[in-house]
Order: C-alpha cells, then structure tokens, then sequence
C-alpha cells in the first residue's frame, strides 16, 4: 500500500505505507513542501488506483498510479498538475480503483454549480500536463472548488452562507 500527497501547487508525491510505520513521538516528516506551498490532500492507495486532480480554472487530469514513482519520506515529489498562475491552485485529487467502474465525477465551483460526469469521460494522460477542461469557468458560475468521487447511492449535503442546507 501507498500513500499519495498532492499540494496546492500541483506537486504529487508517492510513498510506501512501511515508511511510516515506525514514528517517533513527535512525528516523522511525510514530504518537503516548497516555500508558499501547502499539503492539500492525502490518500491511501493499493498501487493500482487512477489519480485524478483538478485545478481552480476549471481543468481536470486523469493518470494511473504507476506514473509517480515511490519516493522516501524526505523526497518533494513529482509534478501531478501544471498550475496556470499564481491565482490558480489545485481544488482536490481522487483516487478511484482500476475496476471502479460505478464511480463518476461531480465537481463543484464558487457559485453553486454542479456537475457530475462518468470517470471514463476523462482520458488518460501523462502526469504534470495541463489537463482536460472539466467545468467551463465564467462570471456566471465562479471558479472550481472541489471534485469528489461519488455513486448513485450517496447523498449530497449542500450548505450556503446563509445557513440554508438542501440534501439531495
């Protein structure tokens, strides 16, 4: 098993689970971050799983695992999503298995708006390109703020500023 890092700037990092199983009791480092960086997610994997990463303009990676090699624990990582500017970051990264195939796609952007597509919608790329366009950006719908793995069988909380919450 692995665990998978990815930072707001587009950097992902791969490492086996053993290298954390010893910890000392305050702690062992999982990754080096570079200045004005910041840890956005972190997941466990089987070796096998498809990675997916979205940034805040509204674009979408899909690639297998495989391409991010295991790094040590001290190691920064490899380039999982090009970043556009200083205003554009990385929103969320999934990660389905292979088989999955129930899994679809919702992203969410700034003012409200949802979408839900199949993964295989997604084509498979290299790591660290650019990415597929997702969700179009405009002043109607706000920029990308989340992407979430879901089935038919979830549900859906949403909550607004003003407190309001619907399900679906």
């Amino acid at each position: 098993h692995y665990i998978i890092l990815c930072t707001k700037n587009g950097i992902i990092k791969k490492t086996l689970l053993e290298e954390f199983s010893r910890p000392r009791q305050n702690g062992v480092n999982a990754i080096t971050i570079n200045e004005g960086d910041q840890l956005l997610e972190a997941r466990l994997t089987s070796g096998h799983c498809e990675i997916m990463m979205a940034v805040k303009s509204g674009r979408a990676m899909r690639f297998p695992e495989e391409k991010v090699r295991d790094t040590g624990r001290g190691a920064i990582g490899v380039r999982g999503i090009e970043v556009d500017n200083e205003q554009d970051e990385v929103v969320g990264m999934i990660c389905v298995e292979k088989g999955d195939i129930d899994k679809t796609i919702l992203v969410v952007s700034e003012k409200g708006f949802g979408k839900r597509t199949d993964m295989e919608d997604y084509r498979i790329t290299n790591r660290g390109g650019k990415g597929v366009k997702t969700i179009n950006v405009t002043e109607k719908t706000g920029r990308l703020i989340a992407i979430l793995d879901v089935e038919e069988k979830h549900d859906l909380m949403i909550t607004c500023k003003s407190g309001i919450t619907i399900r679906m």
